[in-house]
């Protein structure tokens, strides 16, 4: 791996809320053996926004909550006894985002735009005041640094985590054929 910035807008970390089940159904959630939590204690709306970043074009939405999150430890181990740690109360964001690239439409010769990159947003942020506002998402997505060079940084995230998912379900494979 290089060593580009990667941003990403999708943690692994952050566990969904737990929502209730019909009774035929079973949810490793429910049998609390992760160690690590998300509760929701409010919400605070949802945002969308579009806006042209040249070479891209960002359309992004989420829906903002203010959660007490206990994320997972490195390793994702199981709480086995363990008692949780303090939560810490976040701006949790799940939405999407879609980054376009602006100019020739790549084996043409028509300018327009292409998806480059389609993400869910999964991400909380502890800044309460500064990311639960009207202009939260955009916040979460620029955090006052360069546009074009965090959307690159954006991109270069997803392209981790996908390459990351492919090797693990290569090694899975891997394991169940050895």
């Amino acid at each position: 791996m290089d060593d580009e910035k990667a941003v990403f807008l999708s943690e692994g970390d952050i566990l969904p809320w737990k929502i209730p089940l019909a009774s035929n159904e079973v949810s490793l959630l429910h049998l609390d053996i992760y160690n690590g939590s998300t509760e929701l204690v409010g919400y605070k709306g949802i945002e969308d926004f579009s806006r042209a970043v040249p070479p891209f074009f960002i359309v992004a939405s989420a829906a903002k909550y203010i959660a007490d999150i206990n994320r997972l430890p490195p390793g994702r181990k199981t709480r086995m006894g363990s008692e949780l740690g303090k939560a810490s109360r976040e701006v949790l964001f799940d939405g999407s985002i879609s980054i376009y690239g602006v100019g020739e439409i790549p084996g043409t010769t028509i300018k327009g735009y292409h998806l480059i990159r389609n993400g869910r947003i999964w991400t909380a942020r502890a800044d309460i005041n500064r990311f639960s506002g009207v202009e939260g998402l955009r916040e979460l997505i620029f955090e006052r640094e360069e546009p074009s060079e965090r959307v690159n940084a954006i991109v270069r995230g997803y392209e981790i985590q996908a390459k990351e998912r492919e090797r693990a379900r290569l090694n899975a494979r891997a394991q169940r054929f050895a």
